[in-house]
C-alpha cells in the first residue's frame, strides 16, 4: 500500500473513531446541561485543562519526536506477506536475497557488504534489531514525566481553586486518571509505528463510550439519591476513560509482544545504526532510547511550554480575568465551536504530522552533532548532493509531492473555513437555544459561539500548518519557532487584558484575542513554510491559494442575506429557535450552492485525484 493510501486509510479511521467519541460526549454533555450551572461548568473546564496539560507536557513533544524516527511500518505497511519487521529481519539472515521494506540493489548477495553499500538515508530506516522495542521504549518516558508534571501542576492548581463543589477530590481523581492514560502510551507508539489506526481508533472508542457512561451513570445517581456531588461526574468519567483505554490496548498488543518477541516493558539492548564509526557508542543512551529522539523531544517540550500556554491560556485568562458566569459561557461556546475542530480537523493534523514527517524523512531527527560538528540533516543533504542526479531529483519530485498534497489540504480547509463564516454566525443563535436551552441562550452563549465561527477557520489553518512545521523543522529552527511563540504569548496576554478588562467584553473578548494569537501563528508558519519549499528549490505560491471573489463576497455577506431571507421566509414574529434554523438551513443553500460552482475546477481535481 502507498503512504499516501496508508495515511489516507488512517485519517478515515481516525475520523470515524472522532465521530463517534464526540458524538458520545456531545450527547452526554447535553444531558448534562440539564444538571450544570455555569458556574460548575467553568470548574470543570479548568479541571480539564489540567488533566490536558499533564498529556501535553508528558508526551507530546516524545510523539513528535517518535513520528520523526526512521521506524520501519509494520504489517499494515509492510510487505505483502505481511512480515512484521523482526520477522523479516529474521527471514533476511536466512535468505540474503529475500526483498526489503527500503530500496536495496538485489544483485548484492552478500548482506553484511549490502549494509556498508546503502547510503546513510537507507540505513536510518534499519536502525535497529526490534523497532517495535524501541516504541515501546520511548512511550515509557512520558509515565514519570506525566507524575512530576501532575505534582506541579496539581500543587498550583489547589493554592487558586475552590474547595467547594468537590474540586480538591476531583482533582486528585483527574491526576490518577491522566497517569494510567500515560501508562498506555508506549502502546499508542508501537501501533502508531506500525500505522495501525485501526487498534487505535477502537480503544479510543471503547474509552470514549465508558467515560459517557462514568459521566452519566454518576450524574444520574447523585440525582436519583439527592445528592450534590460537584464536578465528580466529570472525574469519574475521565477515570474509566483511562482505564478502559490501557486495557483495550493491551489487548491488541499483547498478541503482537508474544508473536514477535519483543517486551511490553522497557528493555535494553538496543543496536545503533550501522556504519556509526565514532558515534556508535554514543548514539543509544542507557540501552534504551536513540540520542537523536530524545534530544529533539526535548528541544520540543521547551517550545510545548509556550505552545502549551497558547492553546489553553484562554481558559486560564477567563479564569482570572472574567466572572465564574462568564467563564460556564465561554466553555460552553468553546465546546461546541471547538467540536468541529476536534472531530475534523484533529484526525487530519495528526496524519498530515506523520504523512509529512516520513515522507521528508531525510534528516528528519536533526538534533545529533556529527563528529565533525553538522548535523544529521545536514550529513544526509551532503550525501544526496554527493550521489549522482538522479538520487537530487528523487529528493526534489518527494518535497513536489509535499508541496502539492499540502496545497491541496489547505484549499480544501479554505473552502470549509468559507463555509463555516458564511453560515455559522447567523446559525449559532438558534443552535444554542435548542442545543443548552434558553438560560444559556439568555447567558449570551449564542452570541460568543457566533463569534467564535470567526476563529474557526484560523483554528483549522494554524493547526495544519503547525503540523508541516513540526514535521520538518530543524532543532535550530524549533527553537526560532519557540522566541516568536513567546512573543505571540506577550501579544496574547495583552490582547486578552485590553478585550477582557477595557472593553469589557467577557467571554466574547477572550474570542477575539485567541483570533489576534491564531491570526500571528500562522503568519509565521506560513513564512516557514515559504522559506522550507524556497531552500529545496520547490515553488510553493500561499496566495494562489486564496478563496475566489465569489468566496470571498460570501464571507462578508452571506450572514446578513441568510438572516433577512429566513426572515422574509417566516415573517414577523416567530420565535420558534427550530423553525428559525430551518429556515436558515433554506436560505444557506444557494449561498453552498454559489461557493462550490465558483471552485468547481478544484474540486473537479480533487476527484480526480481521489480516484487516482
Amino acid at each position: 500500500m502507498s503512504s499516501r493510501g496508508a495515511v489516507f486509510r488512517g485519517g478515515l479511521f481516525l475520523f470515524l473513531q472522532q465521530l463517534l467519541s464526540r458524538g458520545l460526549t456531545f450527547a452526554a454533555g447535553q444531558v448534562l446541561l440539564r444538571f450544570l450551572t455555569a458556574q460548575k461548568l467553568g470548574l470543570a473546564t479548568q479541571l480539564e485543562v489540567y488533566y490536558l496539560s499533564i498529556l501535553f507536557f508528558a508526551r507530546e513533544s516524545l510523539r513528535v519526536a517518535a513520528q520523526r524516527q526512521p521506524i520501519a511500518p509494520g504489517p499494515s505497511l509492510g510487505s505483502s506477506s505481511g512480515a512484521t519487521p523482526e520477522a523479516e529481519t529474521r527471514s533476511k539472515d536466512t535468505s540474503q536475497s529475500h526483498s526489503q521494506h527500503i530500496s536495496q540493489d538485489p544483485s548484492q548477495g552478500d548482506s553484511k557488504s549490502s549494509k556498508a553499500e546503502q547510503p546513510r538515508s537507507a540505513q536510518e530506516f534499519k536502525m535497529c534489531r526490534s523497532p517495535s522495542q524501541t516504541a515501546i521504549n520511548l512511550g515509557y518516558i512520558a509515565v514519570p514525566l506525566g507524575a512530576v508534571v501532575a505534582l506541579v501542576f496539581g500543587a498550583m492548581f489547589r493554592r487558586v481553586s475552590t474547595a467547594a463543589d468537590f474540586v480538591p477530590l476531583a482533582l486528585n481523581i483527574y491526576g490518577i486518571a491522566s497517569l494510567i492514560e500515560l501508562a498506555a502510551e508506549p502502546f499508542f507508539a508501537l501501533l502508531a509505528a506500525r500505522q495501525q489506526f485501526g487498534a487505535r481508533a477502537r480503544a479510543e472508542s471503547a474509552a470514549a463510550i465508558a467515560r459517557c457512561i462514568g459521566t452519566l451513570g454518576a450524574a444520574y445517581w447523585a440525582s436519583r439519591a439527592q445528592i450534590e456531588i460537584g464536578v465528580l461526574p466529570f472525574a469519574a468519567g475521565q477515570l474509566a476513560y483511562g482505564i478502559i483505554l490501557w486495557c483495550v490496548y493491551v489487548l491488541h498488543v499483547w498478541p503482537l509482544a508474544r508473536d514477535e518477541g519483543f517486551s511490553l516493558l522497557p528493555r535494553g539492548g538496543l543496536q545503533p545504526p550501522l556504519d556509526r564509526g565514532e558515534q556508535e557508542q554514543t548514539y543509544v543512551v542507557a540501552g534504551l532510547f536513540y540520542k537523536p529522539a530524545i534530544t529533539l523531544a526535548a528541544s520540543l517540550q521547551a517550545q510545548g511550554i509556550v505552545k502549551h500556554f497558547l492553546t489553553q491560556g484562554d481558559t486560564l485568562i477567563v479564569s482570572v480575568l472574567a466572572s465564574p458566569v462568564a467563564q460556564g459561557v465561554y466553555a460552553l461556546a468553546n465546546n461546541y465551536g471547538g467540536l468541529v475542530a476536534r472531530l475534523v480537523f484533529q484526525p487530519v493534523e495528526e496524519m498530515s504530522r506523520n504523512y509529512f514527517g516520513r515522507l521528508l524523512a531525510i534528516g528528519s531527527v536533526a538534533s545529533v552533532p556529527s563528529k565533525d560538528g553538522g548535523t544529521e540533516k545536514d550529513i544526509a543533504r551532503s550525501n544526496i548532493k554527493e550521489n549522482d542526479g538522479k538520487a537530487v531529483a528523487d529528493r526534489k519530485d518527494t518535497v513536489s509531492k509535499a508541496a502539492h498534497d499540502l496545497a491541496i489540504l489547505l484549499k480544501i480547509y479554505l473552502l470549509f473555513s468559507t463555509i463555516v463564516v458564511a453560515i455559522g454566525p447567523v446559525a449559532a443563535p438558534p443552535a444554542i437555544e435548542i442545543l443548552a436551552g434558553t438560560r444559556w441562550a439568555a447567558d449570551g452563549a449564542g452570541d460568543v459561539l457566533a463569534r467564535y465561527c470567526y476563529y474557526i477557520p484560523l483554528l483549522a489553518l494554524n493547526g495544519l500548518t503547525e503540523a508541516f512545521v513540526s514535521s520538518v523543522a530543524t532543532e535550530k529552527e524549533v527553537h526560532s519557532q519557540s522566541l516568536w511563540m513567546t512573543m505571540f504569548s506577550a501579544v496574547f496576554g495583552a490582547a486578552g487584558y485590553f478585550f477582557l478588562e477595557v472593553a469589557d467584553m467577557q467571554a466574547s473578548g477572550l474570542v477575539f484575542a485567541n483570533i489576534v494569537n491564531m491570526a500571528c501563528r500562522i503568519v509565521w508558519s506560513c513564512a516557514f513554510i515559504s522559506r522550507y519549499f524556497l531552500k529545496e528549490g520547490v515553488r510553493f505560491d500561499l496566495l494562489a491559494l486564496r478563496p475566489g471573489i465569489v468566496a470571498s463576497v460570501a464571507c462578508v455577506g452571506a450572514p446578513h442575506v441568510i438572516r433577512i431571507t429566513a426572515q422574509m421566509l417566516l415573517g414577523n414574529g416567530v420565535t420558534n429557535p427550530l423553525m428559525r434554523l430551518a429556515a436558515m438551513g433554506v436560505a444557506a443553500v444557494p449561498v453552498v450552492l454559489a461557493i462550490g460552482l465558483s471552485e468547481l475546477s478544484f474540486l473537479q481535481q480533487l476527484y480526480k485525484s481521489y480516484q487516482r
